[in-house]
């Protein structure tokens, strides 16, 4: 899946791959190359484009995503 990220004068693409409509749940992600364990995606890390990497699962990890709350919460 690519999402289309239109800034003004420029665009830049994210490329999202795994997920599957079986395994709902999130068990690990990497953003451009790197593991990324919060539950949320700051726009200074995707504003000029890159890849998300999915690996999903059928029940949820429910230790990923627990050490950093998400700015709406800080």
């Amino acid at each position: 899946m690519s999402l289309l990220l239109a800034r003004p004068y420029k665009r830049r693409a994210m490329e999202i791959t795994g997920g599957s409509e079986n395994k709902p749940y999130i068990q690990s992600l990497q953003m451009n190359g790197k593991g990324y364990d919060n539950t949320w995606l700051p726009w200074q890390a995707m504003r000029n484009g890159g890849s998300l990497h999915v690996e999903p699962g059928k029940t949820p990890h429910k230790n990923r995503g627990t050490r950093t709350a998400p700015p709406s919460f800080q």
